[in-house]
């Protein structure tokens, strides 16, 4: 670097020496009647590119060099350093003073530019590297909270759960225990007719309330295929409808397409992300496939489906669905995991995985997945798998 460095400083004094000399020897052809005012300028021009290129040492070699032909040359009387004539003075002291000026400046302007052009390196490379940080910070951060979720939801779903069936569990106790008391002291059970319609009304009230909780949370629980082209939702009821890489795994695309229409009110807009091309995708170049074989054997081939990554066939089905698309484009979309054990963890909780795991079982899933990741991960055990994501934003026409 410092032989690199000192090379290129001796070819700016090298330039600086046969610039100024090429420009005299180029001046003397026109005789020695040249006006000194555009000798003055000629050499100006030189030393300033020579400091703009070289940097303000070499602009001052180029700078004494010029003053001197200038003074050797073109100022009478010729080739001597003599000066007769008082306005020759005022201009040679206006030259000296004008090129060791333009050449300082020129060369400060250049440092400073350089060092301007270095800080924005630094600081390009301060926010990706915090960029990278936050990015593993906010990963790490929503597993954690989805631990938090998923936690929080079971803790609520085993409350609405056990509330009906403790009630009925005590209705039904009650009954039997009446009734076998009873049985066993051939005498009348102690409930009148009254207090047996009551907690058979409890269990038949529990009851329903336990189907409509079952009911409901498989409602929400639809993820299988084909649900999108059935939205369980009222007309024009949403001002924005999103799907994230949800379509393109629909058994209908233009289904399910007009569906999100139907449920977007009319001034409302769609959001739709999916897969980018398979080769700008490493989990659907590298860990797809890997994967694909430990899924249980499935339907017969269905007939090829729409590439959406393909620029223009995502705004052509939506337009055709009755969309109106307003932006679109690709976007990267990295997945950073803090090390190899959250990576498999994050990777196997996708739907095709989910089903891999269930037909192989977990340790020879994880096992495929943590394969892959050597390739992907880093000196500090973070993994990360590059991802392009293509994005389409229309409005319901």
């Amino acid at each position: 670097m410092k032989a690199t460095v000192l090379s290129k400083s001796w070819f700016g004094y090298a330039a600086a020496l046969i610039g100024i000399a090429s420009a005299s020897g180029l001046l003397k052809l026109f005789g020695e009647h040249i006006n000194p005012t555009t000798v003055a300028l000629a050499f100006l021009l030189i030393i300033l590119f020579v400091a703009t290129a070289w940097g303000s040492r070499p602009a001052i070699v180029a700078s004494i060099v010029g003053i001197v032909s200038f003074n050797f040359f073109f100022l009478p009387p010729f080739r001597t350093f003599a000066i007769r004539d008082p306005h020759n003075w005022i201009a040679f002291i206006a030259f000296m003073i004008t090129a060791i000026t333009v050449g300082q400046l020129s060369g400060r302007v250049k440092r400073r530019a350089e060092e301007a052009e270095a800080a924005k390196a630094e600081v390009e490379r301060l926010y990706y590297e915090l960029q990278d940080s936050f990015e593993r910070s906010s990963q790490a951060k929503a597993l954690k909270q989805s631990e938090r979720l998923k936690s929080a939801l079971l803790d609520a779903v085993t409350h609405d759960l056990r509330t009906p069936l403790t009630s009925i569990k005590a209705s039904a106790t009650t009954l039997l225990d009446d009734l076998y008391s009873s049985e066993r002291n051939h005498a009348e059970p102690g409930l009148d007719v009254e207090g047996r319609k009551e907690m058979l009304r409890v269990i038949d009230e529990e009851s329903d309330r336990l189907d409509r909780f079952v009911e409901g949370l498989t409602k929400l629980a639809r993820i299988d295929a084909g649900e999108m082209e059935n939205l369980p939702f009222d007309s024009d009821r949403f001002d924005v409808v999103t799907g994230f890489n949800s379509f393109q795994f629909a058994s209908d695309i233009m289904q399910a397409l007009r569906e999100a229409r139907r449920v977007c009110r009319p001034d409302g807009s769609v959001a739709v992300l999916f897969w980018g091309r398979k080769e700008e995708c490493d989990v659907l170049a590298v860990v797809m496939p890997a994967v694909l074989p430990l899924l249980p054997p499935g339907p017969p081939p269905q007939p090829p489906r729409p590439l959406l990554s393909e620029g223009g066939v995502a705004e052509g089905l939506m337009r055709e669905a009755g969309f109106s698309a307003t932006a679109s484009g690709d976007v990267d979309c990295p997945l950073l995991y803090p090390d190899t054990v959250t990576a498999v963890r994050a990777i196997a909780s996708a739907a095709p995985f989910i089903r891999a795991e269930r037909h192989v079982g977990r340790d020879v899933l994880e096992a495929a997945v943590m394969g892959l990741l050597p390739r992907f991960t880093s000196a500090d055990g973070s993994v990360r798998l590059s991802n392009r994501m293509r994005y389409v934003i229309a409005k319901r026409g």
